[in-house]
C-alpha cells in the first residue's frame, strides 16, 4: 500500500522591499518551532545563482544579469524554479509541518510590466503548489525606502537613491491591485507597534488557522539543511521554452549544463 506524505501548511509573506518580511519570517519560525517543524524558504536560490554566474562569466559582474536579461525571462525563470522545486522535493517538504515562503509569485508579477507577465508566466504561476495563507505586509513606503538606503541595499544601487521611493510606491500599488479581494489573504499593517507587536499579532492569527500538530513523536525527522533542486533539473525545464530575445542567456545555460536532464516536470 502506498502512503502519501502529509502536506505542509504553506504560508506566504509578500510586500515591498524593506517592509520587514525577512524579519517577520524569522520571528514566526522562532514562535512556531517549539511545537512544529518549520522550513523557511526564499524562491529561486538556484536560478539566482545561475543568473549571477551568467552575469559574471559573460558580462563581467554578477549583478550584470539584472540589465542583461529581460524582465520577462527573469520572471519565467524564477517561477520555473518554484514549480521544479515542488515537484522534485515533494517528499522533503512532507517532513515539515509549516513552510514559510519569503515571497511568492506575486513578487514577480508586481516587478513585471503587464506585457511581461504573459501566458507562459500565468501557466507557471498556476502550476505552483497551493498555499494556505498569504500575509501581505503593507508598510509606509518612505520608511521602507529609508531602511534600504541605510542598508545600501542592492535595489537602491540599481534604481538610484533619488528614485527608490517612487519605485517602491509603484510596487506597492501593484501589490494592492494583486491582493484586492484575493482569497486566503490577510493584510498586515507592518507599521503599527513595531516588529515585535506585528509578529505577535501575526503568530496568533496563524496559530488560530493551523491544523492540529502531528506531535513531536510522530513528526518525521527534519534534514538540517533543506536540499535545493539540482540545477540540471531546472535548466531542463527552462530550455523547453526559451525566450528568443534572451538567447545569449539560454545559450550560456546550454554550454554550462550540456547534460541537462528531463524529470517529473517534463510536461512543462
Amino acid at each position: 500500500m502506498t502512503t502519501t506524505q502529509p502536506k505542509p501548511y504553506r504560508i506566504v509573506l509578500e510586500g515591498i522591499d524593506g517592509v520587514g518580511k525577512s524579519t517577520l519570517v524569522r520571528a514566526l519560525r522562532d514562535g512556531l518551532e517549539p511545537e512544529r517543524s518549520v522550513l523557511t524558504e526564499t524562491m529561486a536560490p538556484v536560478t539566482l545563482d545561475l543568473f549571477r554566474a551568467y552575469g559574471r562569466d559573460v558580462h563581467g559582474a554578477p549583478q550584470a544579469y539584472w540589465s542583461a536579461v529581460s524582465r520577462r525571462t527573469k520572471t519565467q525563470v524564477f517561477l520555473t524554479e518554484g514549480v521544479v522545486r515542488a515537484a522534485y522535493l515533494a517528499d522533503a517538504y512532507g517532513a515539515y509541518d509549516v513552510v514559510l515562503h519569503d515571497r511568492w509569485w506575486q513578487t514577480f508579477q508586481a516587478y513585471s510590466e503587464p506585457e511581461d507577465f504573459d501566458d507562459r508566466c500565468a501557466f507557471l504561476r498556476d502550476a505552483l503548489p497551493d498555499v494556505d495563507l498569504v500575509l501581505y505586509l503593507r508598510g509606509d513606503v518612505e520608511a521602507c525606502a529609508a531602511r534600504l538606503v541605510a542598508d545600501d541595499d542592492w535595489l537602491v544601487r540599481e534604481v538610484g537613491a533619488d528614485s527608490i521611493v517612487a519605485f517602491l510606491q509603484r510596487l506597492q500599488d501593484r501589490y494592492d491591485a494583486l491582493f484586492a479581494d484575493h482569497p486566503d489573504t490577510a493584510v498586515v499593517d507592518a507599521g503599527v507597534g513595531g516588529p515585535d507587536a506585528v509578529a505577535e499579532a501575526v503568530l496568533a492569527e496563524i496559530c488560530r488557522r493551523l491544523p492540529a500538530s502531528r506531535g513531536a513523536a510522530e513528526r518525521p525527522s527534519v534534514p538540517t539543511r533543506f536540499a535545493h533542486p539540482d540545477p540540471r533539473d531546472v535548466v531542463a525545464v527552462l530550455l523547453q521554452d526559451p525566450v528568443t530575445n534572451d538567447r545569449e542567456f539560454f545559450d550560456y545555460l546550454r554550454s554550462r549544463f550540456p547534460d541537462h536532464r528531463q524529470g517529473p516536470v517534463e510536461k512543462l
